[in-house]
């Protein structure tokens, strides 16, 4: 199979881990893969203009993380091509993927879920909790406002516990710099 995976957020810490997965273990498939990246930061129309040139090389499969929802999505929307553009996400507006020839939807994960889940298992420990603070990535970015908002969903019954939202960004020093602010 012929496979192209297409970053796009590569300054992003947990986009920078899945490249290395995707290094270490494409080798167990028998897919014949590339990698490609952005010349530089986050810039949703050169991702653009790269998802149309892949679609136009006719791969079995082409591996995206949009980084909006319109850009990308409108650009594939324009290609006639038999790849099927896999959504890792997704992000791409429903609204305009019933336009794009072979769309796959691959649900990595609920983000609202995740904000939920980690609350519950806090909650379900035997001590009691006063107090809870919940550092969010960037504000702008629908996975970082999705996984607060579970976290509070999860606190909605409990009107007790004081809470304090951070917002931050995706990287290890910002959860720290973040974290140094809960303890003042």
């Amino acid at each position: 199979y012929e496979v192209a995976i297409l970053f796009g957020d590569l300054i992003n810490p947990y986009w920078q881990e899945q490249e290395l997965w995707y290094r270490k273990y494409l080798p167990d498939f028998p897919f014949n893969a590339q990698i490609v990246r952005l010349s530089g930061r986050c810039d949703a129309e050169e991702q653009a203009d790269l998802c149309r040139r892949l679609l136009r090389d006719n791969l079995d499969a082409l591996i995206v993380n949009a980084l909006d929802k319109d850009t990308l999505g409108r650009a594939a929307a324009g290609v006639r091509s038999r790849t099927v553009l896999v959504d890792a996400g997704p992000k791409i507006d429903p609204a305009v993927t019933v336009s794009i020839g072979h769309y796959l939807p691959m649900r990595i994960c609920d983000y609202q879920e995740q904000g939920k889940l980690c609350v519950q298992a806090l909650l379900e420990q035997k001590k009691t909790i006063k107090r809870l603070g919940c550092i969010g990535g960037p504000k702008e970015a629908l996975q970082s406002r999705a996984r607060v908002a579970g976290a509070l969903s999860a606190l909605r019954a409990l009107t007790k516990i004081e809470t304090r939202i951070l917002w931050s960004d995706f990287t290890r020093r910002g959860g720290e710099e973040s974290l140094e602010a809960f303890m003042d």
